[in-house]
């Protein structure tokens, strides 16, 4: 889906008027809704005049507190996304230079240790070959040769061992899962399991086989390795959580003030504490 720049600018007008008509509907001061939004008067004023745009979240806050229908929900949200929509200008983007560009990207993913790209409309450079490169640019003014030299060099991140993509085998596997429902292959390119390929019949079974028993095994390990460091802190004195406030020299002295029959109330007051933690510390026959 693309939008013109006209259709962004409108579209905040739009959701600012839509909003501020469904409060007035719902027969409540920008005061009031307000209160039940959590949100600030001015905030809410500046939502309606479309001097600030809101987030998704804030609009879907609005919307619960208005009780509002959900085909005005739909439409409303539809609005917002619209409108949080950023537009960058591509004459911009060619005046600043292609190869400028290439070499920003290039930083961010040689700086970051785990890479996803979301682009439902085109292939990203780091996947794309030398031919679909030079298909995306061919309306760019300009001799793009050096541009898709850019874009194939910044593939070579893909082969840095370094990088991740996944933070854990469990998550690896709700990935490709996720990607495996919307029709998408997956394939290692170097490593162990370099022979993977989940688009090969046989090699998508076997693949998530493999990779689920490992998975299994992996959240069994951080399991057995929780409850050996629990146990090892445990044998060292130390305890989770947040540390007592009751140190040795209070309970000596709830201890000599309960022994001449202060009551546990009167002795907790006077300390600084709750009831419920000078009942923790005080054996058992002190508490009676």
């Amino acid at each position: 889906m693309t939008f013109e720049p006209e259709q962004l600018g409108q579209s905040r007008t739009d959701l600012a008027e839509k909003l501020r008509e469904l409060r007035k509907r719902a027969g409540l001061t920008g005061d009031r809704l307000a209160r039940r939004c959590n949100m600030s008067q001015s905030q809410i004023s500046k939502f309606e005049t479309g001097k600030k745009t809101p987030k998704l979240v804030d609009v879907e806050r609005i919307l619960r507190a208005l009780d509002a229908p959900p085909e005005l929900v739909t439409e409303v949200t539809a609005l917002a996304r619209i409108a949080n929509t950023e537009w960058q200008d591509k004459r911009s983007s060619w005046r600043r230079g292609m190869e400028k560009r290439q070499t920003e990207l290039a930083s961010l993913e040689s700086e970051a240790t785990e890479l996803r790209y979301f682009l439902p409309a085109m292939i990203t450079g780091l996947l794309a070959t030398p031919e679909y490169i030079r298909a995306s640019l061919s309306h760019t003014p300009g001799d793009p040769s050096k541009t898709i030299t850019r874009k194939l060099e910044r593939q070579a991140v893909l082969y840095d061992t370094t990088k991740t993509f996944g933070r854990s085998l469990i998550d690896l596997v709700s990935i490709i899962d996720g990607l495996r429902g919307r029709g998408v292959g997956f394939k290692v390119l170097t490593g162990a399991l370099s022979a993977v390929d989940t688009t090969s019949a046989d090699g998508r079974p076997l693949f998530f086989q493999i990779i689920a028993a490992m998975a299994e095994f992996e959240r069994s390990l951080i399991k057995d390795r929780t409850k050996a460091g629990l146990a090892a802190a445990k044998a060292q004195g130390r305890t989770g959580g947040r540390p007592t406030v009751i140190t040795d020299d209070l309970l000596t002295v709830a201890k000599a003030r309960k022994a001449k029959g202060e009551s546990v109330n009167a002795i907790a007051k006077a300390l600084g504490v709750s009831r419920a933690t000078l009942y923790r510390h005080l054996p058992d026959q002190e508490k009676l």
